[in-house]
């Protein structure tokens, strides 16, 4: 008898580890890998309706495509985004093709486009 409370002992241990071990692992995927970056110029934003990647939310740039999630962000987003535009945006998560596995957005705010050319003589446009 001795000897199963001992076994249950250390499959109990061994359970809480592993749960601990999961825990850590998603606030990692959560918060260690939040990134700024600058999506440019976004392509095309759409919601996926069959196959794998039904329900999400995607946003596609040159470079990537993200996903938003959560439901409020979504409508936010979905709302705010616009085609051609430059944003800065706080994304997490990891980009792994193979499995479809896209950073996701977590919020963004569009950049101000800079006047780099010079004003033409007498116009009183452009940068002072």
């Amino acid at each position: 008898m001795f000897t199963i409370s001992r076994n249950i002992r250390a499959t109990g241990i061994l359970g809480i580890g592993v749960a601990l071990l999961v825990a850590a692992g998603a606030a990692y995927l959560y918060f260690g890998t939040a990134r700024d970056v600058t999506i440019t110029p976004i392509q095309d934003k759409h919601q996926v309706f069959s196959g794998v990647d039904e329900g999400k939310y995607l946003v596609e740039s040159e470079e990537e495509t993200f996903e938003v999630t959560g439901a409020l962000l979504s409508s936010r987003v979905r709302l705010d985004l616009e085609r051609g535009h430059t944003y800065k945006c706080r994304v997490s998560g990891l980009r792994f093709p193979l499995f479809r596995w896209r950073r996701k957005i977590r919020s963004c705010t569009e950049e101000a486009p800079s006047l780099t050319t010079a004003p033409l003589p007498g116009s009183g446009q452009g940068v002072p």
